[in-house]
């Protein structure tokens, strides 16, 4: 198992490099730079001046020079400054992404129970109203984009009944209940996003395995259905939902970029979508190079989850 995770960080060095080149890239195709932004808040600055802001932010220089000046700082553990507020890209995605990673666990936490208790129960009872209630809810939260439906809930928990805050950020160490009320309409947004698909999957998993030899060998014997449930099919049809669950994590991290922008939730997605605006160039390649590698962790995280449930797996 050791050499296999190796191996798999080892395969995951390429992709950062692709990952990294191709943002590098994307963020230089449109016009304008940090230097002209800068300049568009303070209109009475010179094009000499302009200029000479260029050059010291090193944006004058060749593309090729700049993208090997970047890349040897990776190396050394180096991502840069803000060319906005002159602060270390480590130091902001150190402040930054805990709030997207706990966003994104919170809102796990809620997906998961409500995935697998809809999931078992449309698949056992598949072809009744419950299932049709079920699948029609299902459709709708995959249908639905992210920010229309944060905006929705906005307006109704937020605007009409005025039940919890519309937006903001306070952390859990300041004012622990306005934290809480604060994260609430943000997860249940992206537990929304989550929950559905998952459902889905896992009733097709189910329903697939309700169809297998020992299954019905199980039932014969008078097994009852919750035992042939838990005990026999549930495991088998979670190794392909598991693995579902990670490809997911993309989504997961795409998803908090928007909810935290429609929300105000100063997490890494927010600074991120905030910079690109920017064209904070150093902090949108930093940040994106970190989703990545939570990528490729969480999905390394996912094959190890396949031996635990299936021992006869050896990798």
């Amino acid at each position: 198992m050791t050499k296999y995770i190796v191996n798999r960080l080892l395969q995951a060095i390429p992709v950062f490099f692709v990952v990294g080149l191709i943002t590098f890239v994307l963020m230089r195709i449109p016009e304008g730079d940090p230097a002209t932004f800068m300049a568009a808040e303070n209109p009475m600055i010179t094009n000499e001046q302009i200029d000479a802001l260029r050059e010291d932010m090193g944006l004058n220089r060749p593309l090729l020079v700049q993208y090997l000046d970047w890349q040897l700082g990776l190396f050394r553990g180096d991502l840069g400054y803000s060319y906005f507020h002159d602060v270390s890209v480590l130091t902001i995605i150190g402040q930054r992404l805990p709030k997207s990673i706990e966003l994104g666990i919170v809102a796990l936490a809620l997906a998961l129970p409500v995935a697998l208790v809809g999931g078992i129960l449309t698949a056992v009872y598949n072809g009744t109203w419950i299932d049709n209630v079920v699948t029609a809810l299902v459709t709708a939260g995959i249908s639905i984009p992210s920010f229309w439906l944060g905006i929705v809930l906005i307006i109704v928990f937020a605007v009409n009944l005025d039940w919890l805050p519309a937006s903001g950020y306070v952390s859990i160490f300041e004012d622990p209940i306005q934290h809480i009320k604060l994260i609430i309409l943000p997860a249940i947004t992206l537990a929304v996003l989550l929950a559905a698909p998952n459902m889905r999957f896992l009733r097709a998993n189910l329903l697939e395995v309700f169809g297998q030899d020992y299954i019905r060998t199980a039932r014969a014997k008078g097994l009852s259905e919750p035992v042939v449930v838990a005990r026999h099919a549930l495991k088998n049809a979670l190794i392909p939902t598991v693995t579902f669950i990670g490809l997911q994590a993309g989504f997961i991290l795409s998803g908090t970029v928007v909810i935290e922008f429609v929300f105000g939730w100063t997490g890494l997605g927010w600074y991120t979508v905030e910079s690109i605006m920017n064209s904070d160039f150093l902090i949108v390649q930093g940040t994106v190079l970190v989703f990545a590698a939570l990528f490729v962790g969480i999905n390394i995280i996912v094959d190890v989850i396949y031996a635990y449930l299936d021992p006869r797996i050896r990798y």
